[in-house]
């Protein structure tokens, strides 16, 4: 109980009655209890919801830990950076219908799929296919395939390229 309570930020708080917890430690306290029932699947509807950003890494990565212990976590969310960075198979839909089911790279770069769910993807995949940087979904994506780039960039004032083309 202690190993997962420190995986959502609560360790010391074993003894702590929930009235006295934030609204935010209630949430991390409820998936903490799913996630203690050892259960195959967990099911957990918007996980990040009222959560800063340090406190959502610290849900997703609790969820990604019983993940990698050979179960089961469906997350059900519109928070498409933390998606795109957390999730290996994602499933649109609208009213009820599957529209697409794939990886994140394969649902993010279909974007009439997106636009019939009203959901925009990762500004990090905005930006990056802006820039002609295919596949790109998270902001460490980004800033590697950035660095890509300008690496095999010529340095600013470096000559141009001879072209030995006959014109």
């Amino acid at each position: 109980m202690s190993a997962t309570l420190e995986l959502v930020g609560l360790e010391g708080h074993e003894e702590t009655n929930p009235v006295h917890l934030s609204r935010g430690e209630r949430q991390r306290l409820a998936i903490a209890s799913t996630l203690i029932m050892g259960c195959d699947v967990a099911v957990i509807d918007e996980p990040t919801t009222g959560q800063d950003r340090a406190e959502s890494r610290k849900i997703l990565d609790a969820l990604a830990h019983h993940h990698a212990h050979g179960r089961t976590v469906v997350i059900i969310s519109h928070d498409m950076a933390l998606v795109a960075e957390y999730a290996t198979r994602v499933i649109a839909m609208r009213q009820g219908h599957v529209l697409m089911d794939g990886t994140p790279a394969e649902v993010f770069s279909r974007r009439e799929v997106l636009q019939e769910t009203n959901i925009r993807p990762p500004q990090a995949a905005v930006l990056a296919a802006e820039l002609g940087l295919p596949g790109v979904l998270t902001v460490d994506d980004a800033v590697r395939g950035m660095s890509d780039v300008l690496t095999r960039a010529p340095s600013p004032g470096a000559p141009a390229p001879h072209d030995d083309r006959v014109h």
